[in-house]
């Protein structure tokens, strides 16, 4: 057996605590604990606005779009 192993083998089959005190919680509630959450409020909006702002204002020179028939496959 592994060392790891034999540090619980002794609590193994040990029945899991139940606290007297407090009750278990809900499972509806469980869930909310773990839900996401945004850490920095009001960074996606912010970041929305300025994206739309580059886009409206960025013009596209030629070499960025190339017409389609600029590069010929034939020879």
């Amino acid at each position: 057996m592994d060392s790891q192993q034999d540090k619980y083998q002794e609590i193994r089959g040990m029945e899991h605590h139940t606290s007297l005190v407090h009750p278990p919680l809900p499972m509806s509630k469980r869930a909310a604990q773990f839900a996401p959450f945004s850490a920095l409020s009001g960074y996606e909006e912010a970041r929305n606005k300025v994206a739309k702002a580059h886009i409206k204002s960025y013009e596209p020179s030629p070499q960025t779009f190339p017409e389609e028939n600029s590069f010929s496959t034939e020879d």
